[in-house]
C-alpha cells in the first residue's frame, strides 16, 4: 500500500502541468466487463513428507524433501470493474492528460504440471535401514519421476492508479492510453495437488482409502491460500462518443503481477505420510484483458 501511494504522487507533477489557463477538468466513471487471457508462468512447489516407519517396508522413519517445478497452462477467464477518472481538456488541443483509478475483479482457473528437476533429498533418517531408504528414494524419486498435477480457481481484487493520455481523432472518436501501478489481493481456492508419479499400483494417482480409493489431495487440510502482490498495467483503447454524456470504451490491457508465494495446508490422511504445510510459488507474469464499458460523464 505504501508503494501504491508513493507511486501515485509520481503522477501528480504531470497532472498539475496540465492545469494551465484555458483548460477544464471533466470527470467520468466507466463500469466495464471483459475477458482475460492468462499466459503460461513458472510454478514451484515445496514441502516435507514425514515417512514414518509403519508406512514403509523398512520400519525406518525419514523425511522426504519435496521440490518440484513446472509451468501453468494458459487459461481464459472473466473480469468486471469500475474506473473513476479525470481528464484535462483544452479547446483546440487534441492530446489531453488525465488520471484514473481502476478497481476490478478477475477470475480464472489455474492448472500446472510439476516434476522434480533433481533427485528428491532424504533427511532425518531414524532406523537401521538408512542405506536401503536412500537407495529406494534414488530409484523411485529420481529426477523427473516425482510429478504433480495441480488445479485450482484463481480470483483477485485489483486496484491501480494510472496516468492517461487521450488523443482526439474527431469530435466523436478518441484513442486512449494509460500506464499505472497497483496491487492485487489474490486468492487460490479449492486447490487440488495430485501426485501422478510415483503412484499406487494399478492407479493413475497416489490414492487413499479415506475417500474409497480416490486420489490423495495433498492440500486436503487447507485447500485455500491468498497473498497481496504489487502489479503494473498498461492500456490502449478507443472511446466512441454516443451521446453528450455517454461513450463506449473498448480497451486492451496488460497487467504484470510480481512473483507470489502461497501457503496451503498439510497432507492429513490416516493411510498417508503426514506432511508440513506446502509452499506453492507462482512466478511473475502478464495477464491480458479485453474490456468494454460505458463511460458516463459526471
Amino acid at each position: 500500500m505504501k508503494n501504491f501511494i508513493l507511486t501515485a504522487f509520481v503522477f501528480v507533477p504531470f497532472l498539475l502541468s496540465a492545469q494551465d489557463k484555458g483548460s477544464n477538468i471533466s470527470t467520468y466513471i466507466t463500469p466495464f466487463a471483459g475477458v482475460i487471457f492468462q499466459g503460461e508462468v513458472n510454478t514451484e512447489q515445496t514441502g516435507t513428507a514425514h515417512k514414518l516407519g509403519h508406512f514403509n517396508i523398512y520400519d525406518t522413519d525419514f523425511d522426504l524433501q519435496v521440490s518440484v517445478k513446472g509451468t501453468s497452462k494458459s487459461t481464459v477467464g472473466f473480469t468486471y470493474g469500475l474506473t473513476y477518472g479525470s481528464v484535462w481538456n483544452k479547446e483546440g488541443r487534441k492530446l489531453s492528460p488525465g488520471f484514473e483509478i481502476d478497481v476490478f475483479h478477475t477470475s480464472a482457473s489455474h492448472a500446472s504440471e510439476l516434476s522434480n528437476p533433481l533427485n528428491e533429498e532424504v533427511t532425518g533418517i531414524v532406523g537401521v535401514n538408512g542405506d536401503s531408504v536412500v537407495d529406494f528414494v534414488d530409484e523411485h524419486y529420481k529426477a523427473g519421476h516425482h510429478t504433480f498435477s495441480n488445479t485450482m480457481t484463481r480470483n483477485s481484487w485489483n486496484a491501480a492508479t494510472n496516468f492517461t493520455l487521450s488523443y482526439d481523432i474527431s469530435s466523436k472518436i478518441s484513442v486512449n492510453g494509460a500506464l499505472g501501478v497497483g496491487f492485487a489481493a489474490i486468492s487460490l481456492k479449492e486447490a487440488e495437488s495430485l501426485q501422478v508419479s510415483p503412484a499406487s499400483a494399478n492407479a493413475e494417482y497416489e490414492t487413499t482409502n479415506e475417500n474409497g480409493g480416490g486420489p490423495v489431495n495433498h492440500f486436503n487440510s487447507q485447500p485455500n491460500a491468498s497473498n497481496n502482490l504489487m502489479t503494473a498495467q498498461f492500456r490502449l483503447g478507443t472511446k466512441i462518443q454516443l451521446t453528450k454524456k455517454a461513450a463506449l470504451k473498448i480497451d486492451a490491457r496488460g497487467i504484470y503481477q510480481e512473483r507470489g508465494n502461497f501457503t496451503f495446508g498439510s497432507t492429513q490422511y490416516t493411510d498417508h505420510a503426514p506432511t508440513d504445510n506446502w509452499s506453492y510459488i507462482i512466478d511473475g507474469g502478464f495477464t491480458y484483458m479485453i474490456t468494454a464499458g460505458f463511460c458516463i460523464s459526471l
